[in-house]
């Protein structure tokens, strides 16, 4: 009886301890996975804060305290060593005590900061001692210093985090900035514990990241997955220096791609293997090969095959239960829309400029010469120049010479010794026919020297390593615009939408702009332009924005086929320009183009180009420079980054080579803003009536260096003009290192700008005693 009553308060026992042990739900067992997990993670392979951080921000109750506690002490044991598997089961204990006694002596319950301000002393008194026992020196002071910091700043930036749902307040789950960058912070800390870890070469910690920036970018959009990802590559690449500098810009566009909202999995996945195809391309044309990029691509195999309830708790634990209005969704689906139609504008951007710097390439290859031409020039300025027969052979008979030395070299042969042979109708022709050969086995591994390094040269143009820094910034820029706050006014665009709709006219969305309160802009997307009562649209457009807003700018077409219209207020200022131009004495054409137009934004540019060179190569590249310059204003390229996109293509050759100049000048039509854009041009000139100003770069040797100047005067205002020369016109007026263009600018009497531009260029004519270069002259006066 004794025996059953036993047995039976055994079986009691056990079952209360199941019991105990069944109150940990699945969000506490995943912490307690993870205290074991972030015992791996370190600074320096010395610091090891990340397991405490967690086991205080989580605030364990009952048995997952034991189990978290148990956890740490595995971990540090297996990953840390005796020494610190002591040192931190001390700190917890200590830390643990602490704050027993403090709810012994009456105070409430310990706040998240108080439990860390614990944590932190804990770590650093543990480290002290730790350092004393082993032999104190000033590194155990710093070593606990920097512990001490990392554990208390990691578990207040990650406490947010590792709140349940079911404890959240409303509103708190999704809305929280501090409470996005907390989940952001503990999985890059996830990322960091996953290192060094492999499955069949593959590399856990990439897949990790790129599985999270997946999730991160799907839940939450474009913007917070590039911002994302640009995070977890920075993490990645503070790890792994100095082979992966470009993880950041990967990760980053890779997030945005994926973020392009799609209702299925796949298509997300494709965009996301495109991003890292590319960077793959990337590396191995640079000659290494980052294994973890396949990592990053095995990331979106799994993410497709996660069940779809598993993919919702993750996706709502990142992004939280939606509870907007029907109206800021369909405003955020239009804000994706416009992310979109962006990226496309930068593809479309790049694609032209590839396009242009192959077209080089292929003239350059052309252009050179071919081996029996080289080789022979070696060959004769180092022996036949020499023979007293020189000027019978290669004077008198050149052409035969020629055909005989272009024979030998297309059947060159070597004897045993591996030295090149002499032909038997070659000795009888070449009174120096030994010396001639020798000379030919060394100018023909000249030549193929020569021939290696042209090719890795050109290897080197294609490839442009800056494209990849170009497009990463590009994408982070998009992406802060995305996420910046615009005061867009989604009710009066809805609005717009429904009477635009009523009136049959087919306007699929409209984007208003807006700064400062004021509105500048809208942009409409409209579907079959050409159905559309342009005078009716305009009205309608007035009607909701202002009697001021004009149609501006030429249409374009974004991604979808669509044609984009630009309504903007109406400028304050209009422009006249004059245009004075002359091409070099004794050459059919100028080298010199320019252009000047005002596009979608309101901005009056003006552009100068001077060809590298004369005649008509000089041109095509002066050409081709401005040409491009339209042609990203017309697709709405931001003024700045086309500037960058043009400057990679004319430095190809190197920036002290460039294949042009480039002179850019924009006018805020609005309040008369303006800046310059130099490109190893000349100095430009604003004539006001406080006189003449003179802007200069900083590349006048030739050097691309690009320069944005805002000029001294803020503002320009009516009757104000802006001079821009060449450099032909400008070397004229230059006299023993000082120019006298900028006094005979003030000298001018007229108000008209084209017989201002027609009298520079008469003087610099006059000055520089005739055309000796190409000279151009364009004059704009705002009115």
């Amino acid at each position: 009886m004794d025996n059953t009553s036993g047995i039976r308060v055994g079986v009691h026992g056990f079952k209360t301890i199941l019991d105990w042990f069944s109150r940990i739900t699945l969000f506490q067992l995943t912490e307690i996975v993870l205290c074991f997990l972030f015992t791996r993670a370190s600074l320096f392979e010395v610091l090891r804060p990340f397991g405490l951080a967690l086991y205080c921000a989580a605030q364990f109750t009952g048995p997952a305290k034991i189990l978290a506690a148990v956890s740490l002490m595995m971990g540090n044991l297996i990953y840390s060593g005796s020494y610190e598997a002591l040192r931190q089961l001390s700190a917890l204990l200590i830390f643990e005590l602490v704050i027993h006694f403090q709810r012994l002596n009456g105070h409430a319950k310990p706040t998240p900061l108080n439990r860390s301000v614990t944590l932190g002393l804990t770590v650093l008194v543990t480290g002290l001692v730790k350092g004393i026992i082993q032999g104190f020196h000033v590194y155990d002071l710093v070593a606990s210093l920097l512990c001490s910091a990392f554990a208390f700043s990691a578990s207040v930036l990650i406490q947010p985090a590792l709140i349940q749902r079911v404890d959240m307040k409303a509103g708190q789950l999704s809305r929280s900035g501090r409470l996005t960058a907390a989940k952001a912070i503990l999985l890059c800390l996830v990322v960091i514990s996953l290192k060094d870890l492999f499955i069949s070469e593959l590399d856990l910690s990439s897949i990790m990241a790129g599985l999270m920036v997946i999730l991160f970018a799907r839940s939450k959009g474009s913007a917070y997955g590039a911002c994302m990802g640009a995070c977890v590559g920075f993490v990645l690449t503070m790890y792994r220096i100095p082979g992966s500098m470009e993880l950041p810009g990967m990760y980053a566009l890779a997030g945005a791609a994926a973020g392009i909202p799609f209702k299925r999995r796949i298509f997300t996945v494709s965009l996301w293997t495109t991003v890292i195809l590319f960077f793959t391309g990337l590396s191995i044309l640079n000659g290494d090969m980052i294994l973890g990029y396949y990592s990053v691509m095995v990331s979106g195999v799994i993410f497709l095959f996660i069940p779809p309830k598993a993919l919702k708790y993750m996706s709502e634990y990142l992004a939280g239960p939606l509870s907007q209005k029907a109206l800021e969704d369909e405003a955020g689906k239009r804000a994706s829309l416009e992310a979109s139609d962006r990226l496309y504008i930068l593809g479309k951007a790049l694609s032209r400029v590839s396009r242009d710097l192959q077209e080089f390439l292929s003239e350059e290859t052309g252009d050179e010469r071919t081996m029996s031409e080289s080789v022979m020039e070696i060959v004769a300025d180092r022996v036949c120049r020499r023979c007293p027969l020189c000027e019978r052979c290669w004077g008198t008979n050149f052409i035969k010479t020629y055909k005989l030395v272009e024979k030998a070299l297309s059947n060159l042969k070597t004897d045993e010794t591996g030295m090149l042979e002499i032909p038997g109708w070659f000795r009888a022709s070449c009174t120096r026919n030994e010396k001639f050969v020798e000379s030919l086995g060394m100018a023909f591994t000249i030549y193929k020297a020569e021939k290696l390094w042209r090719a890795r040269l050109n290897d080197a143009r294609e490839r442009i390593a800056e494209q990849a820094g170009i497009i990463s910034g590009s994408i982070m820029s998009i992406a802060r615009s995305i996420v910046e706050h615009r005061s867009r006014d989604y009710e009066i665009e809805e609005s717009f939408l429904e009477t635009a709709a009523g009136m049959g006219i087919p306007v699929a969305d409209i984007r208003i702009g807006s700064e400062s309160g004021s509105r500048i802009s809208a942009d409409l997307v409209c579907e079959g332009i050409h159905r559309i009562n342009m005078d009716l649209l305009d009205n309608t457009v007035k009607s909701f924005l202002g009697s001021q807003m004009v149609r501006v700018g030429e249409m374009r077409r974004d991604m979808l086929g669509y044609s984009v219209l630009r309504y903007m207020n109406k400028p304050r200022f209009r422009t006249i320009t004059g245009v004075a131009r002359l091409s070099m004495e004794k050459s059919p054409v100028s080298g010199d183009s320019f252009t000047f137009f005002i596009n979608g934004s309101g901005f009056h540019i003006s552009a100068i180009s001077d060809g590298t060179g004369s005649g008509n190569k000089a041109e095509r590249y002066s050409k081709s420079t401005i040409q491009m310059l339209e042609y990203l204003m017309d697709e709405g390229v931001d003024l700045a980054f086309a500037i960058k996109l043009i400057r990679m293509y004319l430095g190809i050759k190197g920036d002290r080579e460039p294949l042009a100049t480039l002179d850019t000048c924009a006018i805020n039509l609005l309040d008369g803003s303006l800046k310059f854009y130099k490109l190893g041009a000349a100095p430009s000139y604003i004539r006001n009536v406080s006189g003449i100003s003179e802007i200069t770069g900083t590349g006048l040797d030739g050097e691309l260096n690009s320069v944005e100047v805002e000029t001294a005067v803020p503002k320009i205002a009516e009757g104000d003009f802006v001079i821009m020369v060449s450099d032909g016109v400008y070397n004229a007026f230059c006299n023993n290192g000082q120019t006298a263009l900028q006094k005979f600018i003030s000298s001018i009497d007229t108000m008209n700008p084209q017989q201002m531009a027609d009298m520079i260029l008469t003087e610099s004519t006059l000055r520089g005693k005739g055309v000796r270069d190409d000279m151009t002259v364009l004059v704009t006066r705002l009115w």
